[in-house]
């Protein structure tokens, strides 16, 4: 019992030197957070009657992706190996995408922007058009003043 104990204090960062540290306050948040989003996950799959189906939908894939890092951390706490899957935290960014089921405002932009791609496209190739011209201009006259500059030295 004492193992899992000392490995949730570590995952959890109740460790820390400052009991009341808003680091420690955050962590337990986070650590409360998934085991929440994991149990609704679980819940998830179990109820689902086509457990196929429910694997190949991405949003699932996503829900897997943001929850993983943690118990992965968590699995590593007291190993020295654990340093290297930081990385994998900055994946907690991805957790923003399930608030596309909930908002429809969300999902209307979302459709639009599916809807209008080839567009979008278009524009942002006539945008780097005029970055690469302009900056290339930017260059170019800088460089001369660098040169005029140089010859009255």
């Amino acid at each position: 019992k004492q193992w899992y104990q000392r490995r949730v204090a570590i995952t959890a960062g109740i460790d820390s030197k400052e009991p009341n540290s808003q680091k420690t306050t955050f962590k337990i948040i986070e650590t409360v957070c998934i085991m929440f989003f994991t149990i609704e996950l679980i819940a998830r799959f179990i109820c689902c009657p086509d457990k196929f189906l429910f694997i190949k939908t991405a949003m699932n894939w996503i829900d897997l992706v943001t929850v993983l890092p943690f118990f992965i951390q968590f699995m590593t706490a007291e190993n020295k190996g654990g340093e290297a899957l930081v990385v994998l935290r900055v994946l907690r960014v991805i957790r923003v995408l399930k608030l596309a089921r909930h908002s429809k405002g969300i999902v209307i932009v979302t459709k639009t922007l599916a809807a209008s791609v080839n567009e979008l496209a278009l524009l942002l190739f006539f945008w780097f058009i005029g970055v690469i011209i302009f900056g290339s201009i930017m260059y170019y006259l800088e460089f001369k003043e660098d040169l005029v500059g140089s010859a009255d030295e």
